[in-house]
């Protein structure tokens, strides 16, 4: 699922017109802008679920809980907690609100959570783990309730 998502970002980003070395920011915010657009067309019937199947939402909660509660655990849910934003509506296959924080995902729990590849990274948002593809700033997927 994680494969197919990327091999269709990266085939409609190859249809876009490039963006040259040393584009001004209006050109950067156009570009994804259209690359954003362009996925929402192509995954217009996205459903939580789509990337973050049964077995790997699981897998996610309890390698989130056990970190939680490890020792060391308090200083990663204070990290999480103090970072993330907390009243953001988030829908899949919308966009990440512009203005809101990128909730951190810690490097230690970062190690522990399947690996992404470089289009797509973890946040925290509200009490969801989300899934935002990075380049075109949009919710992929996400688990809703990872966090206490």
């Amino acid at each position: 699922r994680l494969d197919s998502y990327v091999e269709l970002h990266k085939r409609l980003k190859a249809g876009l017109p490039p963006l040259l070395p040393g584009s001004d920011p209006a050109a950067i915010a156009e570009h994804q802008q259209r690359l954003a657009n362009a996925i929402r067309t192509a995954r217009k019937d996205a459903r939580p679920g789509d990337i973050f199947s049964e077995r790997i939402r699981l897998q996610v909660l309890r390698i989130v809980h056990a970190e939680l509660s490890a020792p060391g655990g308090a200083a990663t849910r204070t990290a999480i907690l103090e970072d993330r934003p907390t009243a953001v509506a988030l829908a899949i296959n919308a966009l990440y609100p512009p203005n809101a924080p990128l909730g951190l995902v810690p490097p230690a729990l970062l190690l522990k959570l399947p690996a992404l590849p470089e289009e797509l990274e973890y946040r925290f948002a509200n009490r969801d783990l989300v899934l935002r593809d990075a380049v075109a700033n949009i919710v992929v997927d996400l688990v809703a309730g990872v966090l206490p």
